[in-house]
This record gives structure tokens, sequence and C-alpha cells, in this order.
């Protein structure tokens, strides 16, 4: 097949080796996803399943599974399409798959940092929502303008199969340009709730909670930062190589957040439970009203927990 190719005009081999990079970064971003499922899918039958249905457990599902048809569609395309025209409305239709992933995956940060913070509804949190429902919008306006930039010519040469795609402009560096802001500002949030509870003192429950959170936020944004990068210097033909990645490594860790969440309240709910069945009644008393304090102990006192499950109960119950 390298042969065949080296016998042709220079621009269609180049166009075959940009197709082939995408097409095995594509078929890598759906193994890594495949490989998450089965790994944490005894983790979701225990964790999110028995649980109410409420706006989280929503969003863990859209997250979790609309991810699988973003690899899978631009598979086919790249793969094994080749009428022009199924290829440009598969990538519109996948652009908006896509789009909407984004979206849920924000949504779950937004909840997580604003469950951090106390769940306080006040001038800065409206602040806040308004200046991100502004970002939806300007967001969705260059997917579009981006998604109408989008051709093709079909298969580079014959014998071939698989679209090669064509781009009109790079308006998605905008999207990714505010995704990227908005997880740094998720990041700075968290990092400074970490800070105040470090001053406080730690333990094990706090360490875990925010060290866990911080990983994951931080890989996300460290995602969004590589794929802004490469949409806007890349080659055309390879600038959009990388968004497949962002969503799955998106969905993957968002999904990881939830979980975390998910684990830590059941964790918590049952130390309390054990603590109230062995702790005499004359003791819990004082403790269930006085503020909430944080130790160098290995395990979390009571007060811990239910600060905790103040945290984890405002994003999943």
């Amino acid at each position: 097949m390298f042969q065949e190719a080296a016998a042709l005009d220079p621009s269609i081999v180049e166009i075959f080796f940009h197709l082939q990079v995408v097409k095995y970064v594509t078929v890598a971003a759906l193994t890594l996803l495949v490989w998450d499922y089965l790994i944490t899918l005894s983790d979701e039958v225990t964790l999110v399943w028995p649980s109410r249905w409420r706006i989280p457990k929503y969003l863990f599902f859209i997250n979790r599974y609309l991810a699988i048809t973003d690899p899978m569609m631009l598979s086919y395309i790249l793969i094994f399409a080749t009428d022009p025209k199924v290829c440009v409305a598969g990538f519109r239709t996948l652009g908006g798959f896509a789009t909407t992933g984004f979206l849920v995956a924000q949504l779950i940060l937004v909840m997580r940092t604003f469950a951090v913070w106390g769940s306080k509804w006040n001038k800065y949190t409206y602040g806040f929502i308004a200046i991100f429902l502004c970002a939806v919008g300007v967001d969705l306006w260059a997917v579009h303008s981006y998604l109408l930039g989008v051709t093709s010519t079909g298969v580079p040469t014959k014998g071939m199969t698989g679209c090669a795609l064509h781009f009109a402009n790079r308006n998605a560096w905008i999207t990714f340009l505010l995704v990227m802001l908005d997880e740094s500002t998720f990041v700075i949030l968290l990092s400074i709730k970490a800070w105040q509870h470090f001053q406080n003192g730690r333990s094990r429950l706090m360490v875990g909670m925010y060290n866990d959170g911080l990983l994951h936020f931080a890989c996300i944004l460290a995602s969004s930062i590589a794929n802004l990068i490469t949409v806007v210097v890349a080659p055309v033909e390879l600038h959009s190589f990388l968004i497949v990645v962002q969503r799955v490594m998106h969905s993957v860790l968002c999904n990881r957040v939830l979980l975390h969440i998910r684990g830590a309240y059941q964790a918590t709910d049952t130390f309390t439970t054990i603590s109230e069945q062995s702790i005499p009644p004359l003791s819990l008393h004082p403790i269930r009203n006085r503020k909430a304090y944080y130790n160098d102990s290995l395990s979390p006192t009571l007060s811990e927990v239910q600060v905790h499950v103040e945290t984890t109960n405002s994003v999943w119950r």
C-alpha cells in the first residue's frame, strides 16, 4: 500500500499520510475509551446504578456513552466511507455530538467546583454562570462556522477507501481556547480551596479528595492545551486530529471525577453509620454541633465526614 502511494502525485501522498495519522490516532482513542469502560464498569454498576436519578447521573451516562459515537463515526468516515456528501454530513453530525459531549463535561466540572466551594449561591456564583453561558454562546457560533467550512472530495485516489476532509477555516481554536480558560479557572478555584483546607490540617480523606480532583483537572487542562496548540500550528489536514483524543480524555476523566465523588460518598456514609453504632450517643451530640475541623490523624473525624458528605451530596444525590 505504501509502495503504491509513493508512485502517486506528491500532494496525494501527503494527504494519504496525513489521513493515516488521523486514522491511527482515532483508533487509539477508541481503544482507550473501550479499555477505560471495561475497567470501570464494576464501579459504575456498584456506585452509579443504585443511585437515584438526578442531574449528575444523567450527565454521567451522557458523558460516558455519547463519547463512544465520536471515534466510531470518525473511524467510519476516515476508513470506510467513499461518498463525499456522506463524509461531510457525518463529520458535521460528529461535530454536534462532540460539542454536546464537551458541554456536558464542562457542566460536570462546574458542579464539582461549585460543590467544593460549598454550593453557595451568591453574586460571584451568578457572575461565573453568566460568563460561562456567554462562553457557551461563542463556542456554539465557532463550532457552527467551523463545520460549515468542512468539505470533502471523497477518497484521495482510486482503490482507496476513507474520505479526505478539507477545512476552510480553523475556527475550532476559539472553542478550545474557551475550554482551556474554563478549565484553568476550575483548577485555580480547586487549588485555592485545597490550600485553605490544608492550612487547617490534613486528613487522609481530604488529601485524597483534593489530590484526585486536582490530578483529573490538570490532565483535562493539559489535553486542552495540547489540542489548542495543534489546531493553531499543525498542517491544515492534521489540525483536528487531537480533537477526538481530547473528547475521549474529557469523557474518561470527568467520569472518573464523578465515580470518585460517588465512591467517597459511599465510604463516608459507611463510616458515619459505623461511628453512630460504635460511639455512645452522649459523645455524638457535641460533635454534630461543633464547627468542622481538620487534624493530622490518618482516619477522618466524624465532623470531617459530615462536611465531605455534604460536599458530595450536593454533587451527586
